[in-house]
């Protein structure tokens, strides 16, 4: 994992080259093993890269790298886990080069050679946004993995073009010509993230997963841009499901495959020669991917996780049983409110980004912590989306099945009753205290009430999951000026004959997962040089998931009953059927406590008149019916204070890291707010 970047067309002019290099040194964290830069001797381009060294250490893997027969030139962020195979196939066929080294960039570009860029996508196996030169075709050819785990953005006009794995870098070229976009900031405020991949800034997109974008060089100097879509996962979807559908499996049989598929997955992923470890929180996911681990490992691996002071957010119990039932290594940190102090204020400036996920603040310490033994962590991320696995997708399976029954004018009745904010905190306590939480996927929030009850109103399946996701009941509102038409909404894409329960994962793997979960986990963990890589994502996991059937997923109200399952295989019942674990922050209480005050300075009222972005009066109120206790508005409150921070920290003083030393410093700092446990 890497940081790449580059420019062409009217982009720098004679200081391309140079330009390009500032591109890098802004995100000099990313790659601090290394730094190039190659400009095209014949045409307006010039390629850049930040090197983590993980596969072939030595100078023979440095990039940009050039194939052996000089057509293709390429820059690229992630790891190519068949690489060996694709190797070998290459020797197979007499197409293999005089390899310079061993590292899996000079095999993708011999490939690229044999049997061209687009042919060869489908056969990579693993995580990676690239870039690269055909000479012969005079075209830039940008790519990016299925998942969307590497991120890949570009900043385009008629005449110039510009990419790199971070915004931050793109500030080098635009200068201080930005401009928000209105509308993607109210999509921010509605889910904490922005639909669709893209930012918050005018211009600057991103290559969407699992798509090839072709820039050519035009005579008169123009750039000509097409796109395809070289993994579309509602294809693959529906391939697997079909697949699926005509093949009679047994639970047995399930299971088998199951454990077939990730133990290579994650084997693959264990490839490098540099020290591999885990993320471990005690859930169902990183367990499992854990004990593969331990399985194809020679000694312990090294696992690592987070504990809070706050009960209702602290794994620490979980991790541990699992870490001693697995025999990994184990470290674990505990954060209280005055660590989350010290960390949060370096938020905005790591992130590049505003993301309304709590979530960010003890990913980026685990990062860190993990930092210190290993430079590659394996996470078991994707196993909600894949494998049924979020709270909400219980009760809304539930929830639907009664609501279609229901007259509508019944269902605003209903909505009127619960959605208000003393009944829904009134009807969360009585939840809490007369049913099983096992059924519930935990504690039930009023937060979680208003939000069904909005659901309640909805016209059809996606209007309710847009609702049931939405943080905040008009949140956008919250703008001045705020956009009166439609705000993006949850892609249904799913078949409508299919389940609901299909319709929401599908949704959250095409927009939650890309835009919020990986985009949140790269950032965090490249801003201390650690590389992360995710098994469930694995090609043939994800195609084995979308083939199952919905009670393979969802039991007796339960999700990632395959997983749970197969699980037992390694730890005892109580880890494998232990509730959903999450990645939360108590951040609604330090919010009242000891954030208080950088809270009431971000969001003071003369502060927000002169920004002139939001509303001072509806803001004042959401934030004074939080800090007394009158409501939890945690969601809409994190992402309005993670939108304001990165105003400050980054539109106007753009952050830099010139050297390893600023990443390994930014892991001393997150580390030192939190204490052993």
């Amino acid at each position: 994992m890497c940081g790449m970047f580059g420019a062409m067309g009217e982009v720098g002019g004679d200081q391309r080259a140079a330009l390009v290099e500032r591109m890098g040194r802004a995100m000099a964290h990313r790659g601090p093993d290394g730094d190039g830069v190659w400009a095209a001797p014949d045409a307006p381009l010039a390629l850049g890269h930040r090197r983590l060294a993980i596969i072939d250490l030595s100078p023979t893997g440095a990039q940009p790298m050039a194939s052996a027969g000089g057509r293709f030139v390429m820059t690229y962020n992630g790891e190519i886990y068949n690489y060996r195979e694709l190797r070998a196939e290459l020797e197979a066929a007499g197409a293999a080069p005089v390899w310079r080294g061993s590292s899996d960039t000079e095999v993708v570009l011999a490939a690229f050679e044999r049997w061209g860029v687009a042919a060869t996508l489908p056969k990579l196996e693993g995580m990676f946004a690239l870039a690269v030169w055909d000479r012969h075709e005079r075209a830039l050819l940008l790519a990016r993995d299925r998942a969307g785990e590497k991120p890949l953005h570009v900043l385009r006009g008629p005449r110039r073009l510009a990419f790199a794995s971070e915004p931050r870098a793109l500030r080098e070229v635009a200068g201080d010509a930005w401009r928000l976009d209105g509308a993607r900031l109210a999509g921010f405020m509605r889910y904490g993230f922005v639909p669709g991949g893209g930012t918050l800034i005018e211009g600057i997109e991103q290559i969407g997963p699992g798509t090839l974008s072709t820039v050519r060089l035009c005579a008169d100097g123009t750039l000509a841009t097409s796109t395809a879509v070289w993994w579309q996962p509602a294809t693959v979807y529906a391939e697997a499901r079909a697949a699926g559908a005509s093949r009679q499996r047994s639970d047995g049989e399930l299971l088998e495959e199951l454990d077939a598929l990730l133990r290579r997955a994650v084997r693959l992923r264990l490839a490098g020669d540099v020290p591999v470890g885990a993320f471990l929180s005690g859930g169902i996911d990183s367990s499992l991917v854990v004990a593969y681990m331990q399985q194809a490992s020679s000694r312990p691996a090294h696992t690592f996780s987070i504990g809070f002071d706050d009960p209702r957010f602290d794994e620490s119990a979980g991790s541990r049983l699992a870490a001693n039932t697995l025999g990994t290594e184990h470290t674990q940190l505990r954060l209280s409110l005055d660590g989350a102090m010290r960390i949060v204020p370096m938020l905005a400036s790591t992130f590049d980004a505003p993301l309304g996920d709590p979530s960010q603040i003890p990913t980026l310490l685990v990062s860190a912590v993990a930092r210190r033994s290993v430079t590659v962590a394996l996470s078991g991320d994707a196993g909600d989306e894949l494998f049924g696995g979020y709270d909400r997708y219980a009760l809304a399976t539930r929830a639907r099945r009664g609501i279609e029954r229901v007259p509508r004018p019944l269902r605003g009745a209903l909505a009127g009753a619960i959605g208000g904010e003393r009944r829904a905190r009134a009807g969360a306590a009585l939840l809490n205290r007369v049913l099983p939480r096992r059924g519930l996927g935990g504690e039930v929030r009023a937060s979680r009430l208003r939000r069904f009850a909005r659901a309640l109103r909805a016209d059809d399946a996606r209007g309710f999951y847009s609702a049931l996701v939405a943080q905040h009941e008009g949140a956008e509102r919250l703008l001045v000026g705020a956009p009166t038409g439609e705000l993006p909404n949850p892609a249904l894409w799913a078949p409508e004959h299919d389940s609901a329960l299909a319709q929401m994962m599908m949704c959250d793997f095409t927009q939650y997962l890309p835009d919020d979960i990986l985009a949140k986990v790269d950032r965090a963990a490249m801003a201390v040089s650690l590389e992360t890589r995710v098994p469930l994502l694995d090609d043939a996991v994800m195609r084995f998931a979308w083939s199952l059937p919905d009670d393979a997923r969802m039991r007796d109200g339960r999700g990632k009953w395959l997983l749970r399952a197969l699980l037992r295989r390694f730890v005892p019942e109580t880890i494998s059927a232990g509730p959903k674990r999450g990645f939360g922050a108590p951040v609604g209480e330090w919010l009242r406590g000891g954030l208080r005050g950088w809270a009431e300075e971000l969001l003071g009222p003369a502060r927000l008149r002169a920004q002139g972005l939001f509303d001072p009066q509806a803001v004042q109120a959401l934030w004074t019916a939080h800090r007394d206790q009158q409501a939890d508005h945690e969601a809409v409150l994190w992402s309005l204070l993670a939108f304001q921070s990165w105003h400050d920290a980054w539109l106007e003083a753009p952050p830099t890291s010139t050297s390893l030393a600023a990443s390994d410093q930014l892991a001393a700092r997150v580390v030192a707010g939190a204490t052993p446990c």
